[in-house]
């Protein structure tokens, strides 16, 4: 058996079959490798694409919208669409042009075309062979041609092209109403973080030297085991709640880098000044007015005008199916040109008008009417329910808002009364009358109040821009949003950073 297949393997045939077996396969591998190669170089771009340069310099809220506004992926993506839509809107127009046709050959055979003619009625030949073009010859045509019906219905189906690229300029300033409301709360957020940090920083040295002074006390006997135990628990516990709610913080911090397409390693610098921290009395919307916002709503909202448009492309489906039966005209116009030498007239025009019916249109025009009229009352029945869901996400908005609003009350009561027995705990520990494990446990507490206090006021400031979303304002209002701002009031508080 093997010297059999020794004796067909010495074949040049087997050979080569074998060889080219062996290159394709090669090349099949190097296909692969390459394709992946090629698939890992574009995603190194895409990630190279995706961040923007780092600042060196303190961003300001607005700044940081301007930047979302402008590098955000989704809001990229969002005026591609747009441009595309568009594009495909001028196509369409242009498709109701007149087809024109050029058209250039050159004929030839191997020998001389004659032909002769046979009489029907005596079977004779009544025509010596003869020739009646030439063996080669060029001919050329130009041909329009233009079906008046299709041109029509083209310029009908074109203006519902324009109304999608309009549903997808609201598409993009949707986008960009929600990239604004995130970046909102993501900043406040975020800058808390970032004011707190030193002092969170700070607060948990001290507690960790307190912890190792409670481990010496126990192993010296200074203190009662049952009074070392609950201090710690005391201060472990404190310290586990501080430290659970400044994650928040730093999660925001990520978040606000992400709409931004800021570089995720590298630090971003925030406006600290006391005026970003500011939250006092945002709104004040009573049931009347909640009413009118949801009228300015329903005129804003990016989501309506996509709906009435859609409205407006369902009720033009409707009328072209009666259009679609309608006969059609074709125009076929040509210039000709051969330079057979044996026409009289080497060039002429042509002209071919001709009614065309597809009568499946008329046998199915029933039914296709059927379905545009279902795919109306379907939107409508969308539009309908936007209109319910908007009114009630404005009336949620001021919800939402009016219980942050008691929320941040309360908790800046709260965080006063810690801030300002801090104060006297200090004086009294600068005097000897209190240890300084009192005024760790009390330095713990006041800031986690001050946390509480400043998340609450973030939530009331992400509140605002929620409503200013709810009721469609976009961010060339900005200067409208003003209306919202929060009112200064006494900002102090062991929060410093």
């Amino acid at each position: 058996m093997f010297l059999k297949f020794d004796r067909i393997a010495r074949k040049p045939a087997f050979m080569a079959v074998a060889f080219c077996s062996i290159f394709l396969l090669s090349c099949a591998q190097d296909s692969t490798q390459s394709g992946v190669e090629d698939a890992r170089a574009i995603i190194r771009d895409d990630l190279a694409d995706v961040y923007t340069i780092p600042l060196d310099y303190h961003v300001t809220l607005e700044q940081a919208v301007e930047r979302a506004l402008h590098y955000n992926l989704d809001a990229r993506i969002a005026r591609e669409d747009f441009q595309v839509r568009l594009s495909e809107a001028d196509l369409s127009k242009l498709s109701a042009l007149p087809t024109l046709t050029a058209k250039a050959d050159f004929i030839t055979r191997s020998n001389k075309g004659a032909s002769s003619s046979e009489s029907t009625i005596t079977g004779v030949q009544s025509l010596e062979p003869s020739i009646s073009q030439d063996q080669s010859r060029f001919v050329s045509l130009l041909e329009m041609n233009w079906g008046v019906l299709d041109s029509v219905l083209d310029i009908y189906r074109s203006k519902s092209a324009l109304d999608r690229a309009i549903i997808a300029q609201e598409r993009e300033r949707k986008v960009r109403q929600n990239i604004m409301m995130d970046v909102y709360s993501a900043y406040s957020k975020a800058a808390v973080g970032q004011k707190l940090r030193k002092p969170i920083k700070d607060v948990m040295a001290d507690v960790d030297a307190q912890l190792v002074s409670l481990e010496d006390a126990r192993s010296q006997g200074d203190m009662r085991l049952s009074d070392i135990h609950s201090s710690e628990i005391q201060l472990l516990d404190k310290k586990e709640r501080l430290a659970r709610a400044f994650e928040r913080f730093k999660v925001a911090e990520i978040e606000l880098k992400a709409l931004l397409s800021y570089p995720l390693h590298e630090p971003i610098k925030l406006d600290l000044s006391e005026g970003v921290f500011d939250f006092g009395r945002a709104l004040d919307v009573s049931e009347d007015d909640v009413a009118e916002f949801i009228g300015v709503a329903l005129e804003n909202r990016p989501e309506v005008a996509e709906e009435l448009l859609n409205t407006r492309i369902a009720e033009r489906d409707v009328k072209l199916q009666v259009y679609e039966t309608i006969p059609g005209l074709n125009i076929l116009v040509g210039a000709n040109h051969d330079e057979n030498s044996f026409l009289v007239d080497q060039e002429w025009l042509s002209l071919t008008a001709s009614l065309v019916q597809n009568i499946n249109s008329i046998i199915t025009y029933s039914k296709r009417r059927e379905r545009a009229e279902r795919d109306k009352d379907l939107v409508d029945a969308k539009r309908r329910a936007l209109v319910a869901a908007i009114a009630a996400q404005v009336h949620i908005a001021v919800a939402i808002h009016n219980a942050e609003m008691r929320g941040y009350e309360l908790s800046r009561k709260r965080a006063e009364k810690y801030n300002r027995e801090l104060v006297r705990l200090g004086k009294r520990l600068d005097v000897g009358l209190i240890g300084g494990m009192q005024l760790t446990n009390m330095r713990l507490d006041s800031l986690i109040a001050d946390l509480n206090r400043y998340q609450n006021g973030a939530e009331l400031q992400a509140s605002v821009a929620r409503f200013v979303n709810s009721i469609g304002y976009d961010y060339a209002d900005l200067n409208q949003l003003r209306v919202f701002a929060f009112n200064n009031e006494d900002n102090s508080g062991g929060g410093d950073g």
